[in-house]
């Protein structure tokens, strides 16, 4: 909402004040009652003052406010979700879900989550599926998490080793190297996936006798259901056909949001 355009915000705040509208491509003027939820994370007085946002329709918007501290300063929410994007993960891939050690959990604790809870649910549903034993610890988190940013140095007690500091460099490289595993790993598996398909549809699939010898050894808690497998043939060879790679988000630290419920 903070940074809808001028000519938007005047559009906007005539609905709010009259109630009325008219639809693109039509000349008739029609009634609406609604109710706007809105967020932002822009400061907006500072946007009312730098005149990027109208002062009347702040007003009109802010009739119930309400400010949500960013994840980092919400303390043990944070494992709280993290538990909750785990298990949604293991209900919705019939899969155990992840847990973390106490040393992890301190870890994701005193971690400043730049990208809020966006980010956490990225971490916990990619650890969800691509790492092969359930019990997470602090080096498992740290191959998902950078936790040398501006707001976050921690270290790791209880026989780990501290985080150490890398150059912006050697990082980088390290990371592509980290996603280039990941997209190898990703193309092995739908082929695989593809193979064993077709030969569910030919009724000569084995969960142990086909695995190739040099497959990694990922995933192994399927090993053994191969109702699952039946449950999603009908819809595996769409899924194997196009699997998008998207690319990766630039995060940026995030400011407190604010939500406004105008009446």
């Amino acid at each position: 909402m903070g940074e809808l355009p001028l000519q938007t915000q005047v559009r906007l705040l005539r609905v709010l004040e009259t109630g009325e509208y008219i639809p693109v491509g039509s000349s008739e003027v029609k009634k609406t009652n609604v109710r706007i939820v809105a967020a932002t994370n822009v400061n907006m007085q500072q946007a009312i003052a730098e005149r990027q946002f109208r002062q009347d329709l702040y007003y009109r918007l802010a009739a119930v406010p309400i400010s949500i501290p960013p994840l980092r300063n919400r303390g043990n929410d944070i494992d709280i979700l993290f538990r909750k994007f785990a298990l949604e993960m293991s209900e919705r891939y019939q899969m155990p879900p992840i847990r973390l050690n106490e040393a992890a959990r301190a870890a994701l604790l005193s971690y400043s989550w730049p990208g809020n809870i966006r980010q956490l649910k990225n971490v916990a549903e990619t650890m969800s599926v691509t790492e092969d034993t359930r019990e997470i610890t602090p080096e498992i988190l740290a191959q998902y998490i950078n936790f040398q940013t501006e707001h976050t140095q921690i270290t790791v007690s209880g026989g780990h080793k501290a985080i150490e500091p890398t150059e912006p460099n050697v990082r980088l490289e390290t990371d592509t190297n980290t996603i280039l595993q990941m997209i190898l790993t990703l193309r092995h598996d739908i082929e695989q996936l593809k193979s064993e398909v077709a030969q569910l549809k030919q009724g000569q699939w084995s969960p142990i006798n086909n695995a190739p010898n040099n497959a990694p050894n990922l995933l192994t808690y399927h090993v053994g259901s191969p109702n699952i497998a039946h449950e999603i043939i009908d819809n595996a060879e769409e899924i194997v056909d196009d699997v998008p790679v998207p690319p990766l988000p630039t995060m940026r630290p995030c400011a407190p949001r604010t939500m406004w419920n105008a009446i």
